[in-house]
Protein backbone atom coordinates (compact mmCIF):
# COMPACT_ATOMS: atom_id res chain seq x y z
CA UNK A 1 0.00 0.00 0.00
CA UNK A 2 1.72 3.44 -0.53
CA UNK A 3 0.38 7.08 -1.61
CA UNK A 4 2.62 6.97 -4.80
CA UNK A 5 -0.74 8.43 -7.15
CA UNK A 6 -2.25 11.84 -6.95
CA UNK A 7 -5.25 13.03 -9.14
CA UNK A 8 -6.49 15.75 -10.47
CA UNK A 9 -10.02 16.60 -9.74
CA UNK A 10 -12.50 19.40 -9.72
CA UNK A 11 -13.74 18.83 -6.23
CA UNK A 12 -13.75 15.48 -4.11
CA UNK A 13 -16.53 16.05 -1.34
CA UNK A 14 -16.32 13.07 1.95
CA UNK A 15 -18.10 13.65 5.22
CA UNK A 16 -18.89 11.66 8.14
CA UNK A 17 -22.40 11.14 8.70
CA UNK A 18 -22.01 12.30 12.30
CA UNK A 19 -18.86 14.25 12.65
CA UNK A 20 -16.96 15.36 15.36
CA UNK A 21 -18.34 18.67 16.86
CA UNK A 22 -15.31 20.67 16.49
CA UNK A 23 -15.39 20.54 12.86
CA UNK A 24 -17.62 22.95 11.44
CA UNK A 25 -18.99 21.94 7.72
CA UNK A 26 -20.17 17.93 7.85
CA UNK A 27 -18.51 17.83 4.34
CA UNK A 28 -14.82 18.46 3.22
CA UNK A 29 -14.01 19.57 -0.18
CA UNK A 30 -10.34 19.42 -1.22
CA UNK A 31 -8.64 22.69 -3.25
CA UNK A 32 -9.81 22.09 -6.61
CA UNK A 33 -6.16 24.14 -7.16
CA UNK A 34 -4.60 20.87 -5.74
CA UNK A 35 -3.42 17.16 -7.08
CA UNK A 36 -4.36 15.03 -4.24
CA UNK A 37 -3.08 11.94 -3.33
CA UNK A 38 -4.72 8.75 -2.75
CA UNK A 39 -3.53 5.64 -1.45
CA UNK A 40 -3.15 2.74 -3.70
CA UNK A 41 -4.64 -0.38 -2.56
CA UNK A 42 -3.87 -3.70 -4.63
CA UNK A 43 -5.67 -6.85 -2.16
CA UNK A 44 -8.13 -7.21 0.53
CA UNK A 45 -5.84 -7.10 3.06
CA UNK A 46 -4.72 -3.34 2.33
CA UNK A 47 -7.92 -2.69 1.64
CA UNK A 48 -9.39 -3.94 5.38
CA UNK A 49 -5.82 -2.06 6.66
CA UNK A 50 -6.86 1.41 5.30
CA UNK A 51 -10.38 0.76 6.93
CA UNK A 52 -8.80 -0.14 9.81
CA UNK A 53 -6.47 2.94 9.96
CA UNK A 54 -9.87 5.13 8.58
CA UNK A 55 -10.97 4.19 12.21
CA UNK A 56 -8.30 4.77 14.12
CA UNK A 57 -8.05 8.37 12.56
CA UNK A 58 -11.30 8.87 13.54
CA UNK A 59 -11.05 7.46 16.99
CA UNK A 60 -8.39 10.52 17.00
CA UNK A 61 -10.24 12.63 15.46
CA UNK A 62 -13.03 12.13 18.94
CA UNK A 63 -10.13 12.43 21.07
CA UNK A 64 -9.21 15.87 19.72
CA UNK A 65 -12.75 17.23 19.61
CA UNK A 66 -13.42 15.51 23.23
CA UNK A 67 -10.39 17.64 24.60
CA UNK A 68 -11.67 20.70 22.87
CA UNK A 69 -14.91 20.50 24.12
CA UNK A 70 -13.31 20.27 27.71
CA UNK A 71 -10.57 23.61 27.12
CA UNK A 72 -14.11 25.22 25.32
CA UNK A 73 -16.46 24.61 28.26
CA UNK A 74 -13.71 25.37 30.83
CA UNK A 75 -13.00 29.23 28.63
CA UNK A 76 -16.92 29.81 28.46
CA UNK A 77 -17.06 29.30 32.41
CA UNK A 78 -14.01 31.59 32.73
CA UNK A 79 -14.73 34.42 30.55
CA UNK A 80 -18.64 34.40 31.68
CA UNK A 81 -17.15 35.36 35.21
CA UNK A 82 -15.27 37.98 33.78
CA UNK A 83 -18.00 39.75 32.62
CA UNK A 84 -20.07 39.05 35.70
CA UNK A 85 -18.14 42.90 36.80
CA UNK A 86 -18.76 44.78 33.79
CA UNK A 87 -21.94 43.77 32.94
CA UNK A 88 -23.10 44.35 36.63
CA UNK A 89 -21.37 47.86 36.41
CA UNK A 90 -23.44 48.65 33.39
CA UNK A 91 -26.79 47.27 34.62
CA UNK A 92 -26.21 49.51 37.62
CA UNK A 93 -25.29 52.66 36.00
CA UNK A 94 -28.11 52.12 33.09
CA UNK A 95 -31.20 51.91 35.74
CA UNK A 96 -29.02 54.69 37.87
CA UNK A 97 -29.28 57.18 34.26
CA UNK A 98 -32.67 56.09 33.77
CA UNK A 99 -33.96 57.35 37.58
CA UNK A 100 -32.07 60.26 36.72
CA UNK A 101 -33.23 61.27 33.03
CA UNK A 102 -37.03 59.80 34.17
CA UNK A 103 -36.97 62.15 37.43
CA UNK A 104 -35.30 65.20 36.07
CA UNK A 105 -37.24 64.76 32.68
CA UNK A 106 -39.14 67.99 32.66
CA UNK A 107 -36.15 70.34 32.82
CA UNK A 108 -33.55 68.08 30.32
CA UNK A 109 -35.43 68.27 27.84
CA UNK A 110 -36.80 70.95 26.01
CA UNK A 111 -39.78 70.85 23.66
CA UNK A 112 -40.61 67.91 21.47
CA UNK A 113 -37.12 66.50 22.09
CA UNK A 114 -36.66 63.07 23.51
CA UNK A 115 -33.03 63.21 23.76
CA UNK A 116 -30.70 64.59 26.52
CA UNK A 117 -26.97 65.09 25.25
CA UNK A 118 -23.78 65.00 27.38
CA UNK A 119 -20.49 65.00 26.67
CA UNK A 120 -20.26 61.47 27.12
CA UNK A 121 -23.14 60.51 24.57
CA UNK A 122 -26.83 60.76 24.54
CA UNK A 123 -29.70 59.85 26.56
CA UNK A 124 -33.17 59.33 24.81
CA UNK A 125 -36.30 57.68 24.67
CA UNK A 126 -37.91 56.07 21.92
CA UNK A 127 -40.55 54.31 20.27
CA UNK A 128 -40.32 50.25 18.72
CA UNK A 129 -41.62 49.35 15.46
CA UNK A 130 -45.16 47.90 15.90
CA UNK A 131 -45.32 44.47 16.27
CA UNK A 132 -48.32 41.89 16.74
CA UNK A 133 -48.69 39.63 19.73
CA UNK A 134 -50.76 36.90 20.44
CA UNK A 135 -52.64 36.72 23.56
CA UNK A 136 -53.61 34.52 26.11
CA UNK A 137 -50.75 31.95 24.59
CA UNK A 138 -52.40 31.72 21.16
CA UNK A 139 -50.39 29.98 18.35
CA UNK A 140 -50.60 30.36 14.55
CA UNK A 141 -53.32 28.50 14.04
CA UNK A 142 -55.35 29.80 16.18
CA UNK A 143 -54.76 33.23 15.09
CA UNK A 144 -55.51 32.52 11.52
CA UNK A 145 -58.71 30.89 12.50
CA UNK A 146 -59.71 34.18 14.56
CA UNK A 147 -58.54 36.66 11.63
CA UNK A 148 -60.69 34.53 9.22
CA UNK A 149 -63.63 34.34 11.65
CA UNK A 150 -63.72 38.09 11.99
CA UNK A 151 -63.86 38.69 8.41
CA UNK A 152 -60.52 39.92 7.61
CA UNK A 153 -58.45 36.84 5.06
CA UNK A 154 -56.32 39.87 3.89
CA UNK A 155 -54.40 39.38 7.11
CA UNK A 156 -53.79 35.74 6.22
CA UNK A 157 -51.03 34.64 4.11
CA UNK A 158 -50.89 32.04 1.98
CA UNK A 159 -47.53 30.57 0.78
CA UNK A 160 -47.35 28.35 -2.14
CA UNK A 161 -44.46 26.56 -2.49
CA UNK A 162 -43.10 23.32 -4.34
CA UNK A 163 -43.86 19.91 -2.95
CA UNK A 164 -40.77 18.13 -2.90
CA UNK A 165 -42.04 15.31 -0.44
CA UNK A 166 -45.19 14.43 -3.11
CA UNK A 167 -42.68 14.59 -6.02
CA UNK A 168 -40.68 11.96 -4.94
CA UNK A 169 -43.67 9.39 -3.51
CA UNK A 170 -43.02 7.14 -5.58
CA UNK A 171 -42.09 6.37 -9.13
CA UNK A 172 -45.03 7.51 -11.26
CA UNK A 173 -44.60 11.10 -9.09
CA UNK A 174 -41.24 11.36 -9.93
CA UNK A 175 -41.56 10.80 -13.58
CA UNK A 176 -44.94 13.29 -13.65
CA UNK A 177 -42.49 15.78 -12.04
CA UNK A 178 -39.54 14.84 -14.14
CA UNK A 179 -41.64 15.72 -17.67
CA UNK A 180 -41.56 19.54 -15.95
CA UNK A 181 -39.57 21.86 -17.97
CA UNK A 182 -37.00 23.02 -15.49
CA UNK A 183 -37.14 20.21 -12.89
CA UNK A 184 -35.08 17.09 -12.59
CA UNK A 185 -35.15 13.75 -9.98
CA UNK A 186 -31.74 13.45 -8.79
CA UNK A 187 -30.19 10.35 -7.38
CA UNK A 188 -26.03 10.04 -6.97
CA UNK A 189 -24.57 7.03 -6.05
CA UNK A 190 -22.28 7.31 -3.26
CA UNK A 191 -19.21 5.09 -1.89
CA UNK A 192 -19.12 4.44 1.64
CA UNK A 193 -16.53 2.86 4.09
CA UNK A 194 -17.58 2.25 6.97
CA UNK A 195 -15.23 0.65 10.07
CA UNK A 196 -16.09 -0.88 12.44
CA UNK A 197 -16.77 -0.20 16.41
CA UNK A 198 -19.92 2.38 15.30
CA UNK A 199 -17.57 4.72 14.22
CA UNK A 200 -19.10 7.34 11.31
CA UNK A 201 -19.77 6.09 7.74
CA UNK A 202 -17.10 7.62 5.50
CA UNK A 203 -19.26 8.60 2.28
CA UNK A 204 -18.10 10.17 -0.98
CA UNK A 205 -19.88 10.71 -4.35
CA UNK A 206 -19.16 8.30 -6.67
CA UNK A 207 -18.74 10.65 -9.62
CA UNK A 208 -16.21 12.77 -7.95
CA UNK A 209 -14.19 10.18 -7.13
CA UNK A 210 -14.11 8.29 -10.48
CA UNK A 211 -13.07 11.61 -11.87
CA UNK A 212 -9.91 11.51 -8.77
CA UNK A 213 -8.63 7.89 -9.71
CA UNK A 214 -8.91 8.62 -13.50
Amino acid sequence: MSIARAASVDEIVFFCQSGATFIEKERVVADTKKRVEFVVIQNEQQADQALSEIGAAQRAIHAIDGGYQIELTALKQRYAQELVDPLDAINKRFVGLYEFAQSNRGTLLSGDSKTIKLPSGELRWRFTPFSVAFKNKMNNDEAVEALKEAGLPEFVRTKEEPNKEAMLKDAESRAKAAAVPGIKIVQNEEFVAKPNEGLEDVVGDVKKLLKAVA
